[in-house]
């Protein structure tokens, strides 16, 4: 907004260049002083940094100017300074003469281009402001300012802005500074957020009829108009302004540019506004808002300031009061709370404001009740501020005394009285303490008042959305009547309240009910419980007054444990000749007040719940509308819960039986009884089973024949696991009453102690040999209690020497009575545990490994799933190896003649023998054949007889040579490797070999 009708907004537009673009530096001096603000820091007189390539830039405006952010997360922000500051020119300006129209601009600028810096830096003068009564002038303290840009390279710059339009002006600068600057709009363009006001001051004297009416067809809908500054200035084009604009059938709002900061300066400003407005005719409801922005405001002191301007504005009768100030403001938090969020026009320019993009529905959201976010609207050529209207603040500016309220309900209970429905006023905005106050307009005294917190209301918001607080107006208090008051012939008032005292005395806007007759109002339940099939039988009577006038009688069933009503059952009174001969006779009805009725709760679980019965005369079939209440006293109902588990085992097959009973109150209503099997190791349900309760007339004599169903509460079940493993697990029987077929919905449960399911697991491996062939046979038992749900036997041959599986084999356990009858009985299995295998091992090689046998029990096919194992000891296959080279020559025509044998236990597996003749001395083998073993008896006598083969391992071979080879082997040292290989055809592969000792051909 502009200071003292200066004639142009200098908004700075020095906003955050694109990421790309180079920092730059600006700083300001005037002739008699200068200073400098960092890029990290804001100088005391608003000047302020921007920084390129950061987040947030700020800039100086001597408008209504505030953040300039681009729509997104990433923005940048406008400081406003006032107008009597200076900016990166000096304006020189009469704000009552002809000078105004020809706003003088000078500036002269040192530019160079800095690519290093990360600042920009911007600094301002103070500017000296003499002011007279019909004559202010703003001169800064020389008749121009320096704006230096400091560059890597001096360049000297002179703007010459003396006869420069403001468009024409701010090009220049866009164009001298090559940085970003907020977009030129076009108002009514849907791409941006949409105008709904326009801020005008003498700057736009320019301003016609016809201009208002083009706005009007663009959707402007108000114009908010500068009337005031400081103590003296007057906006004298605002009489025309405002006369304009309301022929055009625009809504009027004005502002005053607020320069004070403390109350005595803030309650002279508010007096001179007060007499402006008068003087000009103003509405006394028309809204005025204090644009609070100026350097001079920033003060600790400023909040009571502001509340002593708005005192002035009251006392001379004008309460429609905002706030206009922008988002940085050093005290925008204490100057909002003088009239509230939903009162305060916040300024923030985006570079792009798009329609419903992220500034507008921030400020929104944020329960602001208007936004300025353009100051570079044209029309024919001509700036304007433009705003955006949020909650009606904008665009409704005469809706002061709009003071509206409804009452929901109200009822008497005793000595209680209840209300709810809810009250709005702009005023709460001002006048934040809420009252109901009780008022006894018969005696014309006041009964009791009760302070609130307005409650949500969405639904009067969505009608009354254009007055502020309208989604919080709601109340519901609850007034307790002085001790022996009587409400007898009287009639009773309820004034809704806000005040501006916290007693809720001061400035008050009230609104008054009509006037309610309530007299005598008392009940009493001879008589309640609940019956089999969870029907409630309550006996009593209601005797009241106003029955007279309210016909319909009913009987509410209200749950206290839950807060809700469960169900209400209207009635006909029947006759109570004893309650007409006590001491209530004299109430009208007192000999027509009786009720007996059964209710059906069977659709809710009250056992355990304390039930109040609410006996209710109203003036609608349905029991609401006006009405009076009595409320019963409290009453517990009962819930009785208890049970035993008499018995708990699991047999073969796994199937688990239990049996014992559950007796419980509320089974009165939750008809379906179930067992659950819960594991608590893992945490789970298992299964459920339903069941028809059996007699159990034991019960009912032993102590509980109180709880309704004791004589029926009996169950003997058993419970089909399959092949779920529960062994070593800890199981426990939740037993419940439900509603629900499932056994889900509304329940109660009791919990049995946990059962620990046994899970004994042995097993030993009575032999263990390889025999030939690779086969292996094993033979031992295992017992497990898991074998009840793991059905599948299985042996698994486990090389532990390289960590892998060899073998399994499924088997069909056999008899084993000497298991049972040595320390195993109790394990379910025991005497049909045993087996004796036969495993062929195949191809696989396992000499000289340690074998490993697993004995298991699953509940899968193939041996996997759920498991339990036993693991034998480690056993070491034999992998003896020995041979001897018995006789050793060579002949002359080149034979080499070997005899001896070779004994070794991977002879099993490795089938295919070879003898090969190594030439040690050039360490190269020369030859090699296969053989037949043959018969040596000798070997087994003397000392092999435990290796595999050793009777059949004999070999006596001929291997021929060339008389060449033989004559290139003379005197060379010569071993016969005997071998036993997997391969038939080169002797390779998987084998085993023994070398003879050295010879010398």
């Amino acid at each position: 907004m502009l200071s003292l009708g200066t004639g142009i907004s200098l908004s700075t537009y020095i906003a955050q260049a694109d990421e790309t673009t180079s920092a730059v530096s600006i700083s300001q001096s005037s002739s008699s002083s200068s200073s400098t603000a960092s890029a990290t820091s804001q100088s005391s007189s608003s000047n302020s940094s921007i920084l390129a390539n950061s987040e947030t830039t700020s800039v100086n405006s001597t408008e209504k100017t505030s953040s300039i952010n681009s729509d997104s997360p990433s923005s940048s922000s406008a400081n406003a300074v006032a107008e009597t500051q200076s900016t990166d020119s000096s304006i020189t300006s009469n704000a009552d003469s002809k000078a105004e129209q020809d706003t003088v601009i000078s500036s002269s600028s040192s530019v160079s281009t800095s690519t290093d810096s990360s600042d920009i830096a911007s600094t301002s003068s103070t500017n000296n402001v003499s002011t007279t009564s019909d004559n202010t002038t703003m001169n800064s303290s020389s008749s121009s300012t320096d704006a230096s840009i400091s560059t890597t390279t001096e360049a000297s710059t002179t703007l010459d802005t003396t006869t420069t339009t403001p468009v024409a002006f701010s090009a220049a600068v866009t164009s001298l500074l090559s940085v970003r600057v907020p977009d030129n709009i076009s108002i009514g363009d849907s791409n941006y957020t949409h105008a709904d006001a326009i801020d005008i001051s003498s700057y736009q004297k320019w301003i016609t009829l016809t201009d208002f009416l083009q706005l009007k067809s663009l959707g402007i809908k108000s114009v908010i108009v500068k009337i005031t500054e400081g103590t003296t200035y007057k906006n004298h084009y605002a009489a025309s302004q405002i006369s304009l604009a309301e022929q055009a059938g625009l809504n009027v709002a004005v502002y005053h540019y607020a320069t004070f900061s403390d109350s005595s300066s803030g309650s002279a400003q508010g007096q001179h506004v007060a007499q402006t407005m008068q003087n000009l005719g103003l509405d006394k409801n028309v809204l005025i808002f204090a644009d609070m922005e100026d350097k001079t405001t920033l003060s600790d002191s400023i909040q009571p300031a502001l509340y002593a301007f708005w005192n002035s504005l009251t006392a001379a009768g004008f309460n429609n009061h905002g706030v206009y100030t922008y988002i940085s403001y050093a005290y925008r938090d204490q100057v909002v709370a003088t009239v509230g969020k939903a009162r305060t026009w916040i300024a923030q320019y985006p570079y792009t404001p798009s329609n419903g993009g992220y500034y507008e529905n921030e400020w929104k959201n944020e329960g602001y009740g208007g936004w300025q976010f353009s100051s570079t609207a044209y029309i024919d050529g001509h700036t304007l501020d433009i705003s955006h209207d949020y909650n009606g603040l904008l665009t409704n500016t005469s809706n002061l005394n709009d003071n509206l309220a409804n009452i929901d309900n109200i009822s008497v209970s005793g000595n209680k009285v209840s209300i709810s429905g809810w009250h709005i006023s702009p005023k709460s905005t001002i006048e934040q303490n809420a009252y109901i106050i009780m008022f006894d307009s018969t005696t014309g005294k006041e009964i009791e008042r009760v302070k609130y917190t307005p409650l949500q209301r969405t639904d009067v918001a969505d009608t009354y959305w254009y007055i502020p607080n309208s989604a919080k107006s709601g109340f519901a208090v609850t007034f307790t009547l002085p001790s022996g008051y009587k409400f007898g012939g009287k009639n009773i008032q309820f004034v809704l309240r806000y005040s501006d005292d916290p007693n809720g005395n001061g400035n008050t806007t009230d609104i008054w009910s009509q006037k309610y007759n309530y007299t005598d109002n008392i009940g009493n339940v001879d008589k309640l419980y609940l019956n089999t099939n969870n029907v409630l039988s309550v006996t009593g009577w209601h005797a009241a007054d106003a029955s007279t006038a309210l016909k319909n009688a009913f009987l509410i069933v209200f749950d206290n444990t839950t807060g809700k009503e469960l169900t209400r059952v209207a009635y006909t009174p029947a006759t109570r000749s004893d309650v007409a001969n006590s001491n209530y006779g004299y109430i009208l009805n007192a000999s027509q007040s009786g009720f007996s009725q059964n209710i059906n709760l069977s659709k809710y679980l009250v056992n355990g719940h304390q039930i109040q019965i609410v006996m209710r005369y109203s003036a609608a079939a349905n029991g609401e509308g006006n009405h009076v209440d009595y409320w019963s006293n409290l009453y517990t109902i009962a819930n009785a819960n208890a049970a035993n588990l008499d018995s708990f085992s699991l047999s073969s097959n796994n199937i688990l039986h239990v049996a014992g009973w559950h007796a419980a109150d509320a089974s009165t209503a939750l008809k379906n009884a179930f067992l659950i099997v819960f594991d608590a190791t893992t945490g789970k349900e298992i299964k459920r089973v339903a069941y028809n309760p059996i007699s159990r007339p034991d019960v009912a004599k032993n102590g509980y024949a109180n709880i309704y169903n004791a004589a029926q509460s009996g169950f003997s079940q058993n419970i089909d696991l399959g092949n779920t493993l529960v062994n070593g697990h800890q199981l426990q029987i939740v037993m419940r009453y439900s509603d629900a077929v499932n056994g889900g919905g509304n329940h109660i449960d009791y919990l049995s102690k946990t059962y620990a399911i046994p899970n004994a697991n042995a097993a030993y491996v009575d032999s263990f040999s390889l025999g030939a062939n690779n086969t292996l046979h094993v033979a031992g038992w295992h017992a497990a209690d898991a074998s009840t749900a793991l059905k599948n036997a299985f042996l698994i041959v486990f090389d532990a020497t390289t960590g892998k599986e060899i073998k399994r084999v499924a088997y069909n356990p056999i008899s084993r009575p000497d298991v049972a009858k040595n320390g195993y009985a109790n394990v379910f299995n025991a005497a049909q545990s045993g087996f004796s295998q036969d495993i062929d091992l195949g191809s696989t090689f396992v000499n000289g490994h340690q074998l490993q046998i697993v004995m298991r029990y699953s509940d899968a096919a193939n041996g996997e799933g759920n498991h339990i194992d036993y693991w034998s000891d480690k056993h070491y296959t034999a992998n003896n190896n020995s041979g001897h080279l018995d006789s050793f020559s060579s002949t002359p025509n080149g034979v080499l003649h070997v005899a001896g044998w070779h004994a070794a236990d991977a002879s099993t597996v490795l089938k295919y023998t070879y003898l090969i003749v190594f030439d040690d001395t050039t360490g190269k083998e020369v030859t090699r054949t296969s053989y037949f073993p043959n018969s040596r008896p000798d070997v087994v006598k003397n000392g092999y007889a435990n290796v595999y083969n050793a009777a059949q391992s004999g070999f006596v071979k001929d291997i021929p040579l060339s008389s060449a080879t033989l004559r290139q082997l003379k005197g060379h040292t010569i071993q016969i490797v005997m071998r036993y290989s997997s391969n038939a055809t080169t002797g390779e592969g998987t084998r085993i070999d023994y070398w003879s000792d050295k010879k010398i051909l």
